[in-house]
C-alpha cells in the first residue's frame, strides 16, 4: 500500500487535495479553522457532520455526484482510499490513500466523481464538511472489496454499516452513476 502526500495527490487523483490549516496554539490548547467561506467555489449551502467511528470502522466506499467532502480529524486518524471513476478526469482509474492524523492538521478535500471509504485504525471522531446538503439521490454505494474497485486495503474484516454491508457491485454502481458523468466538473 503506497499513501500519498500533499505534495503528490492531485497528481495521482486529479482536483482531490490536502489543505494545511494553520494551527494557533497557547496555554490553553488549540485551535484552528476546518473550513472557511471563499476557500471553495459557489458554495450555496453546506452541511457540516461529526462523527466518532471505533476502531476497525470503515465508512463507505462511496461516490458523490454534486458535492465534495472536506475530511478533518478532530481525534485519532483515518485512512482514505479513494478511486477516480470520472470518465472526462485525466486521472480517471487511478486509486489512492491519504492518511489524515488530528496531530497534522490538514482537510482532505474529495471532489464529485472520486469514489471514497474511510477507515479508522484507532478510535477517531471525523468532522466532515460536505459542500451541499445531504441529498442521496447523487450518492452512490459499492462493496469495499469489490476486485474491480481496484483499492487494496490493508484489513480483511472492517465494521460496516447496514448499507455498506449490502452495497452493491462497482459495475452496477457505475451503471447507476452515469448520468451523472457528464455533469462533473473536472479540476
Amino acid at each position: 500500500m503506497v499513501v500519498a502526500t500533499a505534495a503528490d495527490i492531485s497528481r495521482v487523483i486529479s482536483g482531490v487535495r490536502l489543505v494545511p490549516l494553520v494551527l494557533h496554539s497557547d496555554r490553553r490548547g488549540w485551535l484552528y479553522e476546518a473550513f472557511r467561506e471563499g476557500w471553495v467555489e459557489s458554495v450555496d449551502k453546506m452541511q457540516v457532520n461529526v462523527s466518532w467511528s471505533r476502531p476497525g470502522t470503515l465508512r463507505g466506499c462511496h461516490v458523490h455526484g454534486r458535492h465534495c467532502d472536506w475530511f478533518v480529524m478532530a481525534s485519532g486518524k483515518a485512512l482514505v482510499g479513494m478511486k477516480d471513476v470520472r470518465r472526462h478526469s485525466p486521472t480517471c482509474g487511478n486509486t489512492a490513500f491519504v492518511e489524515i492524523n488530528a496531530s497534522s492538521p490538514e482537510a482532505l478535500v474529495v471532489t464529485p466523481g472520486v469514489i471514497h471509504g474511510v477507515y479508522f485504525p484507532t478510535d477517531a471522531i471525523l468532522v466532515t464538511i460536505e459542500t451541499a446538503l445531504y441529498d442521496p439521490a447523487e450518492e452512490f454505494r459499492c462493496r469495499w472489496n469489490d476486485p474491480e474497485l481496484g483499492i487494496g486495503w490493508p484489513f480483511s474484516d472492517p465494521c460496516l454499516s447496514d448499507l455498506d454491508r449490502e452495497a452493491q457491485s462497482l459495475d452496477e454502481m457505475m451503471r447507476q452513476f452515469a448520468p451523472w458523468q457528464d455533469r462533473l466538473k473536472v479540476i
